[in-house]
């Protein structure tokens, strides 16, 4: 089981550091140009789409990168990283528990992994609040939890039948078995759904 967790992170560390360097480079030559006063023009169109990809590289590294480094990521690197990775304005994220650096490597892995999960069943925007115990707790207008995902979450799909829509979720179970833990989740109404490791 690590074994397949080492392989997977080594690959994204890998497709992490070969895509940070023209993006950071396409960054800094946007930046050079002279100031567009047009908000909707080519130049702020390809400065938000180049920062919108460096943010998701990021996060991508905060959930399976790090091969080096197994004290990373830190739960404080996972809150400041999901913080401008996502669209604050469509998701509101409630931190209600306590962030510190002893929080580290798969567990944090794994909490990213349930909010990465989180935010695909609001395609609506909604609201993400994370307790105390670090139960997920999602609410929305449409919520919907991909039934591919819930196969995968819950150790249920072959790796024949895993999509690039399930994958997540089936870290989500690798990890949640390394740390010798489960995620289940709860629907207490509708429009609302809890994540919590038992």
């Amino acid at each position: 089981m690590q074994y397949n967790l080492n392989l997977a992170y080594l690959m994204c560390s890998r497709l992490c550091h070969d895509l940070a360097a023209p993006l950071s480079a396409i960054s800094i030559g946007l930046d050079m140009l002279p100031e567009s006063e047009d908000p909707d023009g080519p130049q702020k169109i390809l400065q938000y789409s180049v920062k919108s990809a460096i943010n998701k590289l990021e996060l991508l590294r905060c959930l399976s990168g790090y091969t080096n480094s197994p004290k990373k990521p830190t739960f404080t690197d996972a809150v400041r990283i999901i913080n401008k990775s996502i669209d604050l304005d469509k998701y509101h994220i409630d931190w209600l528990c306590r962030i510190e650096d002893s929080i580290l490597g798969n567990a944090v892995r794994l909490i990213v992994a349930i909010i990465l999960i989180a935010i695909d069943s609001l395609p609506r925007g909604g609201k993400i609040a994370v307790h105390p115990d670090f139960s997920i707790e999602i609410m929305g207008p449409y919520i919907k939890l991909n039934e591919e995902v819930i196969e995968a979450l819950t150790g249920k799909a072959s790796y024949e039948d895993l999509t690039s829509r399930g994958i997540i979720g089936h870290l989500a179970y690798l990890l949640s078995r390394d740390l010798e833990t489960k995620v289940t989740y709860q629907i207490p109404q509708p429009n609302q759904i809890v994540f919590k490791f038992s």
